[in-house]
């Protein structure tokens, strides 16, 4: 019994020698793929830590591109209206240039009479060519719009207008109502306007309204006659009986 054991354990430890080696080099084979995945889950970890970096970053731009855009968007209701960019002096917004249209190429020519009433009391008539304007006001109406809008932003939140809604709306009407006295109090210290701007307000007006007592003059003409201060001299306002060029030109302010 003992020799048929011996020869087995013999044969068994051979077995075991030789599978020693394989023993070796498969454990040599798992530690080399366990240090491989861990240094691939700390690749891993690296780049999640870079795309949370990138995607913070991303997120940054995100916000900062939204608010130019909300900048873009604001900056362009505010846009100065063409009708007031040019002033005769820059702290002044009651200036005559703002109030007479400016001279715009010639589209349709209409023939008018144009009658002028001298210093003696006759009234000479005259053809003479007018630009046709209604586009121009039209757009210096909504110039007018948008540069009170651009002042409402800047006063208490109860004048807002509502957007939403037209702009001649009951809701807006009446907030309009409440916001015109607010406007003349804070433009009070500021805007004084001259008796001359009242004049040429007064005329634009009358030719707003077609009143017959002004619609045979050409309403370009006497408004630039209305804003030359050589027409509002002394001399000018005295009747001179010698020197018929002289015109003089009355405007009332009705309201």
């Amino acid at each position: 019994m003992q020799q048929t054991s011996a020869p087995q354990t013999v044969h068994f430890s051979e077995e075991l020698e030789s599978t020693i080696p394989k023993i070796v080099d498969e454990l040599k084979i798992e530690i080399n793929f366990e240090e491989k995945l861990e240094k691939s889950q700390e690749n891993i970890n690296q780049m999640k830590e870079e795309i949370n970096f990138l995607a913070n970053i991303n997120q940054q731009f995100g916000a900062e591109n939204d608010q130019l855009i909300k900048n873009l968007d604001r900056f362009r209701k505010y846009r100065i209206p063409e009708s007031i960019l040019v002033r005769s002096s820059p702290g002044d917004s009651g200036t005559e240039s703002e109030i007479i249209p400016s001279k715009r190429p010639k589209r349709r020519k209409l023939k008018s009479k144009k009658i002028a009433k001298t210093n003696k009391g006759k009234r000479v008539v005259s053809n003479d060519s007018e630009e046709d304007t209604e586009s121009d006001d039209e757009k210096n109406e909504k110039d007018a719009r948008n540069e009170m809008k651009t002042i409402i932003k800047t006063i208490n939140s109860e004048f807002s207008l509502n957007y939403d809604q037209t702009f001649t709306s009951a809701n807006n009407c009446e907030i309009r109502r409440k916001l015109i006295p607010e406007l003349q109090k804070s433009l009070a210290p500021k805007f004084r306007p001259s008796k001359k701007l009242r004049r040429i307000k007064a005329a634009k007006e009358l030719f707003r309204k077609n009143d017959p007592n002004i619609t045979d003059y050409d309403k370009e003409s006497l408004l630039r006659m209305l804003a030359d201060r050589a027409f509002h001299s002394s001399e000018m306002s005295d009747t001179d009986e010698k020197n018929h060029s002289k015109t003089v030109v009355n405007v009332y302010d009705l309201s």
